[in-house]
């Protein structure tokens, strides 16, 4: 799972991520620590699950 995330709290999406799969494994990855290859490939091939409007 590849996460754009702006903020300070990193550490906290991954807590909460966490949680919810609970036994299942999971690699979060942030998409500002990709490379640009991956983030072309993840631009132009992957899904937007959830999106919150900027404050």
């Amino acid at each position: 799972m590849c996460i754009d995330y702006i903020g300070k709290q990193k550490w906290k999406i991954e807590d909460d991520i966490d949680e919810i799969v609970g036994i299942y494994l999971c690699d979060v990855l942030f998409f500002d620590a990709l490379n640009e290859a991956i983030k072309r490939q993840i631009e132009r091939d992957g899904k937007t699950i959830y999106e919150k409007s900027p404050s």
